[in-house]
């Protein structure tokens, strides 16, 4: 199995009313020039590298002690053998909580289906027509856009009809995680959108709020300077808390909840 890279061994953030542990994988598809995660994403990890064998001891020392187990990375599902990991998480009796930029909606489908996770938080980058733009992959934007025309995003059948595979694929784990209202058992879920200057605008939220209509809750995630994929954003500013609340009002008419964080 390919490395994970290390554990946070506890946190009260990242999985809503519990304790859990963090598991960061290494690798990612998506080259986000903000990311804030970059040595996740390049191609020579770090000696913090460690194996899944190591992951899952530590976690048996942990039982009693936390309460869930969030996968994140990069993108936890690049790993071929994420799921196999995630059963054995499960297995040890953690609920498991899912970070992903919706880029494999069959495998997210899948742990739904077998019950292998209790909470998903799925990124949207940004509103379709900028999408592979704000995630780092040019020349498919600058042919995506050509061909993106007016596609109507709450149609099904677009999905089908969209020569854009990682947008369709994108569109169908939105759909997928807002579907599991409907779900066997429950399954709780955010959506979350980090605003970067440059990249997004008010005209990006208004997007990104067709794109989610309907869903349960959405996160106002700011920009932070700092430790960046893209030097170039090293020092750029966040958003004021005005133009924060401005995205969280346009967004807040198409979900049931906004939260700026």
């Amino acid at each position: 199995m390919r490395p994970i890279y290390f554990i946070e061994k506890s946190t009260l953030l990242d999985y809503p009313g519990k304790i859990a542990s963090i598991i960061f994988n290494w690798g990612c598809n998506f080259r986000c020039p903000f990311c804030h995660n970059p040595e996740l994403v390049v191609e020579s990890p770090s000696s913090m590298l460690i194996n899944k064998d190591g992951v899952i001891s530590f976690l048996k020392k942990r039982l009693g002690k936390i309460d869930a187990v969030v996968f994140t990375g990069g993108e936890p599902f690049v790993n071929p053998e994420t799921i196999d990991f995630v059963k054995e998480v499960k297995d040890l009796g953690f609920l498991v909580k899912m970070d992903t930029n919706g880029s494999f909606p069959d495998k997210l489908q899948y742990l739904i289906d077998n019950r292998l996770v209790d909470y998903i938080a799925m990124d949207i980058k940004n509103d379709l027509t900028t999408y592979l733009r704000t995630i780092g992959l040019e020349k498919q934007h600058e042919e995506s856009v050509k061909q993106l025309g007016d596609i109507d995003i709450h149609n099904d059948n677009s999905v089908k009809q969209s020569p854009l595979s990682l947008l369709e694929r994108v569109k169908e784990s939105i759909s997928i995680i807002m579907a599991t209202s409907e779900a066997n058992y429950l399954i709780d879920y955010e959506f979350r959108t980090t605003f970067v200057p440059g990249l997004h605008s008010i005209d990006s939220a208004k997007g990104i709020g067709e794109l989610i209509r309907g869903a349960k809750i959405f996160y106002v995630q700011n920009f932070r300077p700092g430790k960046t994929l893209d030097p170039l954003y090293l020092k750029k500013n966040g958003f004021t808390d005005s133009d924060l609340k401005s995205f969280a009002d346009t967004i807040s008419k198409y979900v049931d909840e906004v939260v700026i964080r």
